[in-house]
């Protein structure tokens, strides 16, 4: 198999938690059985689940409620710049354009614009560089290794198309 090369990169947001500045890391999906209550006709046994936010102070890192959280970083800057333009707001709810005359062939040169668009963004990266041909039933195949990772990051990806003129809607 080819060398990997892989960069394993921990993306921080900026947050304020109750008056304090911290480094917002990462949701944690927290569950933790429950046992049957031994009274009859109490409750069934089950699971409590919860989600937390994994957030670093200056003193620690504390599990956080969601609700509690107010992001202060460039991606919550960029939907309060959407939020407070009436115009784009609508474009974005609405969607994009349908077009009458030649469907087709405008859906193909829509669909090629926003593939250069999104591959451009810098949105999407893999931490697989490369891949192995393995042949199966005479015809070559890629196998994808079992360790990769792909991230996708949609605010990249919506801001791209909001700079490219694409609106929910509207028209570019």
């Amino acid at each position: 198999m080819a060398n990997l090369n892989m960069t394993v990169r921990t993306e921080t947001r900026l947050c304020i938690v109750n008056g304090k500045v911290g480094h917002f890391h990462a949701w944690e999906h927290y569950s933790k059985p429950l046992p049957a209550c031994p009274l009859v006709g109490g409750e069934p046994a089950g699971v409590l689940s919860q989600i937390f936010g994994i957030v670093e102070f200056e003193d620690g890192t504390r599990r956080v409620d969601p609700t509690e959280i107010i992001f202060c970083d460039e991606d919550t800057d960029f939907l309060y710049q959407i939020n407070k333009d009436e115009d784009a707001k609508k474009r974005i709810i609405q969607g994009p354009p349908v077009k009458e005359k030649g469907a087709e062939q405008s859906q193909d040169i829509y669909r090629n614009d926003i593939l250069n668009i999104l591959l451009h963004a810098d949105a999407v990266t893999c931490t697989v560089t490369g891949y192995e041909p393995m042949l199966y039933a005479s015809k070559a195949l890629y196998e994808i290794p079992s360790g990769h990772q792909v991230t996708i990051d949609y605010n990249k990806m919506a801001k791209a198309l909001y700079d490219a003129g694409y609106r929910k809607g509207g028209s570019q």
